[in-house]
């Protein structure tokens, strides 16, 4: 990917003025949901007893042409079975004892309409006809390693084992995603690990990089580990907590973008005099490392909930855990498990879709509509001789995006001030920056810093680029 600069990274900003940072615009699939729960579906899946959370891994796998998606799922969950739709309005969920979770797999051509395979790979109540490829297993995260050599290792599975026995932190190897090796607990240390589990490799590092659950005094936070063969992994260490013990980090994918990091945690709010009580947002975070983690708008859901209440509101309602998104061109698909109720009550869960353009996680816009607001960026010429400016930001009506070129005194360079610069006025991701003395190189090493200028109450500027 190339080297973007997106500016909700603050450690690129010199100054700012008249600007605020809001999040990006995701749009919703209109088809959504995309795959319903079936447990009632006619025929019914009977293995399909409470998603739940869901905790989708979605890929596209270029090597098959396919949108892959696994996914967590109560194949046992006995008041789930035993209490109809009908029903579940009327009382409270109690089905926290004699529960079993596994490993589900879908697949889709276009992202849009997914297959439930009949796989013939595990055992479900007498029946082998379903698309359970692990039973035992809470809160995978499962990934395509591109970087391994052993065909063997090829998928890898990162999640708590032993839903029903010992609740130890494991992996496990597939060739193919569908036939797992039995689990491998962790050799040395442990976490409490009930929750989305994910981890990826980190070509910055070469280091696998993975995050987990720890609990603080009954609050959920997250926890990162890193190991350097996927089987012998460190101490988990606590990275990112919520604000207030109402406000829990439940669970956080987390995948590399540009020079940074990228972390969708789900928010669980457990203040009950609250109105958002029992439910579960999806907030946007970054790092510089994976480490030190920065909430962006805290408090503001990146994918919004829907409307309405349990049973006739939207599927997502109630509760969003997201996937790491699947990136292709000029947009990024952001799949996730959707519920229709809060947290701990009667829900049915669904994976549903929503797109947002590259590079446009959050951005600045003018706070005072009504005059330009500016962000200056660090510049050296030394570092990029050749290079040209581009800009992602979406641009409202008679709204616009320019740049000028300052020295170390703040002062325009000759020929690429605001006055020289051709004005940027559609959206657009990459759209190049030129001024009347030409492309960025022609400023020269005097330029020691990018201000961006932004016009228009609905125009927002996300990222830069220079190359």
């Amino acid at each position: 990917m190339r080297e973007t600069k997106l500016l909700l990274d603050d450690r690129l900003i010199r100054t700012k003025d008249n600007v605020a940072l809001e999040l990006g615009r995701v749009r919703k699939e209109a088809s959504n949901p995309l795959l319903p729960e079936q447990y009632f579906a006619d025929p019914p899946k009977r293995w399909e007893t409470r998603i739940d959370n869901m905790y989708p891994n979605v890929m596209y796998d270029d090597a098959d042409g396919l949108f892959k998606l696994w996914y967590t799922c109560f194949v046992i969950d006995e008041v789930s079975a035993a209490t109809p739709l009908s029903a579940r309005p009327h009382q409270p969920y109690a089905g926290y004892r004699n529960r079993e979770m596994a490993v589900l797999y879908a697949y889709s051509r276009d992202g849009l309409e997914w297959v439930k395979p009949d796989l013939g790979l595990v055992e479900f109540d007498g029946s082998k006809r379903n698309n359970i490829v692990l039973r035992g297993v809470h809160g995978a995260g499962v990934f395509k390693d591109t970087h391994e050599t052993n065909p063997r290792r090829r998928y890898k599975m990162f999640m708590k084992h032993g839903e029903r026995g010992p609740d130890a932190m494991a992996v496990s190897f597939s060739p193919d995603g569908l036939r797992w090796e039995p689990p491998t607990p962790w050799p040395r240390y442990n976490a409490r690990g009930d929750t989305h589990n994910n981890a990826f490799y980190d070509e910055r590092s070469g280091q696998y990089i993975a995050f987990t659950r720890e609990w603080i005094d009954g609050v959920r936070v997250v926890a990162r580990t890193q190991s350097g063969n996927f089987t012998d992994w460190t101490k988990p260490e606590v990275v990112l907590a919520g604000n207030d013990p109402h406000t829990q980090v439940y669970s956080m994918p987390v995948f590399p973008y540009g020079d940074i990091y990228i972390g969708l945690p789900a928010i669980f709010h457990t203040d009950q005099d609250a109105q958002d009580f029992d439910s579960v947002t999806c907030e946007l975070a970054w790092s510089p490392d994976t480490v030190e983690w920065h909430r962006v708008c805290p408090g503001q859901s990146f994918l919004p909930l829907g409307a309405g209440s349990y049973p006739t509101g939207d599927a997502d309602c109630g509760a969003i855990y997201a996937s790491v998104p699947v990136i292709r061109g000029d947009e990024m698909k952001l799949y996730y498990g959707g519920g229709n109720g809060r947290h701990t009550a009667f829900r049915e869960t669904s994976l549903l879709l929503a797109r947002l353009g590259a590079d446009r996680f959050a951005g600045y816009r003018a706070a005072d509509p009504n005059r330009p607001g500016r962000i200056a960026v660090h510049y050296r010429h030394e570092d990029c001789p050749d290079g040209e400016l581009y800009v992602t930001a979406e641009i409202g009506e008679g709204g616009y995006v320019k740049a000028a070129l300052t020295d170390r005194d703040g002062n325009e360079v000759t020929g690429c001030g605001f006055a020289d610069c051709a004005a940027v006025r559609r959206s657009g991701t990459d759209v190049p920056i030129r001024w009347s003395k030409g492309a960025l190189p022609a400023a020269g090493p005097e330029a020691t810093a990018i201000v961006f200028e932004v016009t228009g109450c609905k125009s927002v500027l996300y990222a830069y680029f220079i190359g």
